[in-house]
């Protein structure tokens, strides 16, 4: 009796459960990339999806004003105008030549130019600043998609070149220069506010969106002067009719309240127009020749020795004193710009006669 072994049943495939064998297969695989994708790396692609949709702007503060005193009230001299600035997204842009053509039309200038911005990587250029209201308009009705305009505050001056030395101005970056522009730049700039705008893969703006997020400027400071505008006008149409009479290449002038040291009125001649820097070749006529250029003192000493006569006590308010005309100090002989001749001097007449004499007797009795 032969006993024949059970031979093991081999296992076949027919193309139905080849098929699912894939299927299912496949259905794994991607359900595990879906888990990568959308838990373990989430905030990645998330990020980069909000990288290709979302434009951030700054929204800039309102510049403080400077204002001038009248006697009574404060006189606004330098404040804010309202202009535009057309920026773009290069992504957007479908044709370059046909949008710098259109562009060029409105803003003037090289389309050569218009167009190799407009081809950059950046996803934010500006192509103009300054614009006013008609320009703007003509810019929105050409439609180009990834072009846009926002509004720019611009500095005003419309006392024209009065104050100008004491008040600098702005350059195009909002920078200010020279003058309190510049020494309160700070404060008078304020804090800037952001916008971040989500939009579709157009470019549009989405309305109700979480991730669209506005921070609120801080506006400037505003600054009022010592200077009275009155008398400021007057100072520089007298400075101005000195320097001509002389024939000389400059001058400065300041008028100070003695009662408490104000500065009330200061002026430079040349002088310039603030809101028209950028058309000046000379740089220098931008300094406050005044307060940062060396000058020889002068009579000023006059009452400053004579302050400090009074208080050492080597005169008083009654001393007089023989004033021969002329005063010799080693090899040089100072005089007067008057001859006023020999005569008796008092305190008084070293300062109402200007007398250079009295000056070296004044450092003489201290």
């Amino acid at each position: 009796m032969q006993i024949k072994e059970k031979q093991p049943k081999a296992i076949s495939f027919d193309r139905t459960t080849l098929f699912k064998v894939v299927l299912y297969s496949i259905g794994a695989i991607l359900l595990v990339q879906l888990f990568i994708v959308q838990i373990v790396r989430h905030d990645y692609y998330r990020a980069e999806a909000l990288a290709e949709h979302v434009k951030k702007f700054e929204i800039p503060a309102k510049r403080g004003t400077i204002s001038l005193s009248d006697g009574y009230s404060a006189t606004p001299v330098v404040l804010n105008e309202t202009k535009y600035l057309v920026y773009a997204d290069p992504k957007f842009i479908q044709d370059s030549d046909a949008a710098a053509s259109q562009l060029q039309s409105v803003l003037g200038g090289s389309k050569h130019d218009l167009k190799t911005i407009l081809n950059g990587q950046s996803r934010y250029v500006i192509l103009a600043k300054k614009l006013d209201e008609q320009q703007t308009q003509r810019i929105e009705e050409l439609k180009i998609k990834g072009v846009g305009v926002k509004e720019m505050p611009v500095r005003s001056y419309p006392q024209g070149t009065v104050a100008a030395h004491v008040l600098g101005f702005v350059n195009d970056d909002g920078q200010g220069q020279y003058g309190f522009e510049q020494y309160y730049n700070e404060q008078l700039t304020g804090k800037s506010g952001q916008q971040k705008i989500v939009t579709d893969v157009n470019g549009v703006p989405l309305a109700i969106n979480n991730d669209s997020v506005q921070t609120q400027p801080d506006p400037g400071a505003d600054v009022t002067l010592s200077l009275d505008i009155r008398l400021q006008r007057i100072l520089e149409e007298k400075l101005k009719a000195g320097v001509d009479r002389t024939q000389s290449k400059r001058g400065s002038a300041i008028v100070i309240d003695p009662n408490n040291g104000q500065v009330k009125a200061m002026a430079n001649y040349p002088t310039f127009d603030p809101s028209q820097f950028a058309s000046l070749e000379d740089q220098s006529v931008f300094t406050n020749t005044a307060v940062s250029t060396a000058w020889e003192p002068g009579s000023v000493m006059k009452p400053l020795m004579l302050s400090t006569a009074l208080q050492e006590g080597s005169v008083t308010r009654n001393t007089t004193y023989f004033d021969p005309g002329f005063k010799k100090i080693a090899d040089t002989t100072v005089t007067n710009a008057v001859n006023y001749g020999a005569r008796t001097m008092t305190m008084d007449d070293i300062l109402t006669k200007s007398l250079n004499t009295g000056a070296v007797h004044l450092f003489q009795s201290l």
